[in-house]
């Protein structure tokens, strides 16, 4: 009998972290949220637009790397179903929370106070502080993507 040997096949190993979306591509991001928007009619997959920046008005004393650190903890805070955006020059940061009510936004800010408060617990309180932010159910009042991440980020 003439059998064909076959040589075994190889399972590719899964990277530990596996490759994502670049996260200060604004095209990208605006591209990926219109779809949320234009799906909100059906109505069936809820989001949570997050718009944070670092306040640095007034007598606030913010430490330069400040940023650098809460945007980690945003990143880490995040489900793979869930989206960011970030303008490091700006200090700003927009998550969107997919398939989210508006009360989840509570849970999120509870999970990202709790990871602050377990890496550096004497900064926590006024990192905290330190962070303006909106929560924008469903993007509403906003009609487009790119009209919410034009206000979020300050630019008219």
């Amino acid at each position: 009998a003439n059998v064909k040997q076959y040589p075994e096949q190889v399972q590719e190993p899964i990277p530990d972290n596996p490759v994502q979306p670049d996260f200060a591509d604004k095209k990208a991001f605006q591209n990926r949220l219109e779809s949320k928007f234009n799906s909100r009619e059906t109505g069936d997959t809820p989001f949570l637009l997050l718009a944070m920046k670092m306040d640095r008005g007034g007598e606030k004393a913010i430490r330069p790397f400040d940023f650098d650190f809460l945007m980690d903890l945003v990143q880490g805070a995040l489900r793979p179903i869930d989206d960011l955006y970030i303008h490091p020059d700006e200090e700003r940061l927009i998550v969107c929370l997919a398939d989210c009510l508006p009360s989840e936004a509570q849970h999120f800010f509870a999970r990202l106070k709790r990871s602050l408060k377990k890496e550096t617990p004497l900064q926590a309180d006024h990192l905290l502080h330190n962070v303006s932010a909106i929560v924008v159910p469903d993007g509403r009042p906003f009609e487009t993507a790119d009209e919410f991440i034009r206000y979020a980020l300050n630019e008219s």
